[in-house]
């Protein structure tokens, strides 16, 4: 299987890609690239510039935060499939977490300032992709609330707090 042929099997397989027809499909895989990041590679850090919205083709990455008075935390892994630096089309322009590949890694990488243009000029491909990333980002706001009660319920300095 060629690359070019797995950066297309990956985008289908993103939450947004079944949804995407074959020109619209060959737009976004246009502006794409292939990534690649060995374990323990940084692929962002927190606090960076968000430049480009991924999808994980092959591997795993780790999202950690650093939290004020617990230090860097593990707060979610992604695999095959997930999106990866939402932040870029969806958020401040500022990366929220930092991101380290777990194991050797390809992604397919979309720069945000290309798929913004994408959007302008086919407002359908662009509807697609935010909806499903806002989908996508609303499981994730779920995992972190249940994350969040697991956490606190285990705290025993909130507890007899009034």
């Amino acid at each position: 299987m060629t690359m070019d042929r797995s950066l297309a099997a990956c985008l289908r397989a993103s939450p947004f890609g079944p949804l995407l027809d074959g020109h619209q499909a060959v737009s976004v895989l246009a502006i794409g690239q292939c990534e690649e990041a060995a374990a323990g590679q940084v692929v962002f850090s927190e606090g960076a510039p968000a430049e480009h919205l991924r999808i994980i083709c092959q591997g795993q990455v780790s999202l950690e935060m650093l939290l004020p008075g617990r230090g860097r935390r593990r707060i979610l892994t992604l695999g095959p499939s997930d999106l990866l630096g939402w932040s870029a089309v969806a958020g401040d322009g500022t990366m929220s977490a930092t991101a380290t590949a777990m194991e050797d890694t390809w992604m397919l990488k979309l720069p945000a300032c290309e798929l913004r243009s994408l959007f302008d000029r086919d407002p359908v491909t662009g509807r697609i992709i935010m909806e499903q990333t806002a989908r996508a980002l609303a499981r994730r706001l779920q995992a972190a609330r249940l994350q969040l009660l697991d956490l606190f319920s285990h705290d025993e300095s909130v507890g007899g707090v009034s």
